[in-house]
């Protein structure tokens, strides 16, 4: 039995109908996607919910538990609750874990839109390695290895590199297994040319890359404000010797992805 809300159940609630669930490898500009789907007021947006981010961990650790599989749905339909004047439309970006769970969310939600955004693996494990997330901290890693398989040598073994870029081979492991379910998959270094279409595109809005609310979210608000999102600049952070460790590990994860993006550009040819 579908957990799957009906639409007569969406109306009585006022919810907002999920449109978009943005899906990544982490480090890949997903947030960027998100804040410029944001830039519409008819989108509300959601960024990687805690409380999401809780019940995927619960699900991918007990996969069967059909009350956690409606513990998600009630939690994201949440999301959608009281929308205000003028919005349209639910967007989730969820954290790069929740990867591993894309057919048994696409199952629950078989009408909405599902964006895969990846990067090149040695680029993502640099930023990685500038700041690690708890979730990939030394203490986290016997739960993580157990949860997303794929090791090939005692957790011991793993330098920090190596495990950092295990994780990206994973994320991109799985959503390969899982490409089926995408209505498009981009790389990060298409982003100038890709991100704002695909915003455009589904939200059927005139964005153009010099509206202000658009130049202002192309811009990095961190150390360097109005530092532009860029490969370029971010490719120059890369330490020395890391692409080969990377490649060893997650590089033909990666080329399997970019052979199908040059086949299939613009689009996924399994599009749901």
């Amino acid at each position: 039995m579908s957990v799957a809300p009906t639409t007569e159940s969406r109306r009585e609630r006022r919810l907002l109908p999920p449109a978009v669930f943005i899906f990544h490898c982490g480090r890949c500009g997903s947030t960027l996607l998100a804040r410029l789907f944001a830039a519409d007021p008819a989108n509300r947006v959601c960024i990687e919910p805690e409380a999401l981010r809780n019940v995927l961990q619960k699900w991918r650790n007990e996969p069967q538990r059909r009350d956690v599989a409606r513990e998600f749905w009630a939690l994201l339909l949440a999301q959608g609750d009281a929308p205000r004047p003028g919005e349209q439309r639910l967007i989730v970006k969820f954290h790069s874990l929740a990867i591993s769970l894309v057919r048994d969310i696409r199952r629950i939600f078989p009408e909405v839109t599902f964006l895969f955004l990846l990067r090149d693996p040695t680029e993502v494990v640099a930023s990685l390695l500038r700041w690690t997330p708890h979730f990939l901290a030394d203490d986290s890693r016997p739960a993580l290895a157990a949860a997303l398989g794929g090791l090939d040598r005692p957790l011991t073994r793993y330098s920090p590199e190596e495990w950092l870029a295990w994780y990206v081979e994973r994320c991109l492991h799985f959503a390969w297994e899982g490409r089926d379910c995408f209505a498009e998959a981009i790389d990060y270094k298409d982003f100038s040319t890709r991100y704002l279409g695909v915003v455009n595109r589904i939200s059927a809005t005139p964005f153009s890359p010099d509206d202000a609310r658009i130049a202002q979210t192309l811009s990095v608000h961190s150390r360097n404000v109005g530092e532009v999102f860029s490969a370029a600049n971010d490719a120059r952070k890369v330490p020395p010797g890391l692409d080969a460790v990377v490649a060893h590990i997650a590089g033909s994860a990666y080329l399997r992805w970019r052979r199908e993006l040059e086949v299939t550009p613009g689009s996924n040819s399994n599009r749901p």
